[in-house]
């Protein structure tokens, strides 16, 4: 299946998916320096979305949520990829701090056609993603 959308930070990417049905933040959702989710209440608790992509409806945080992601990919504990019907200004900084693919506005959306463990290709400069 194939979703078409628009580019926010170039890149060709593929991984696994770890989708959030809510909004994320590089700043209180996951621990950077193990990649682990810790958002509490949440049926992902505890897993990690260290080299996956990650899909989301939006972002949320604080300005220095680049930080967070940055150490996180120091450590090898960031995704590779971020996926999400609409891309705020701090999820954009914290993918083009790590230099990661971001892609939004899709033709369908992505949070009901991606599940968590889905193989997923971003093809940024096409504007596609390719889910196996």
């Amino acid at each position: 299946m194939k979703l078409k959308g628009r580019v926010v930070n170039k890149g060709n990417i593929e991984g696994e998916a770890i989708v959030l049905e809510k909004p994320f933040s590089f700043t209180g959702d996951f621990d950077p320096s193990s990649g682990t989710l810790i958002i509490k209440d949440h049926p992902l608790f505890g897993q990690n979305i260290a080299n996956k992509v990650l899909i989301i409806p939006t972002g949320t945080g604080a300005v220095n949520a680049a930080i967070g992601v940055y150490r996180a990919y120091k450590k090898g504990n960031a995704p590779i990829g971020i996926i999400c019907r609409k891309a705020d200004p701090i999820t954009v900084e914290c993918a083009m701090t790590i230099n990661i693919p971001l892609m939004d506005c899709f033709d369908k959306d992505p949070i009901e056609m991606i599940k968590s463990g889905n193989r997923i290709k971003i093809l940024g400069e096409e504007g596609v993603v390719i889910i196996e």
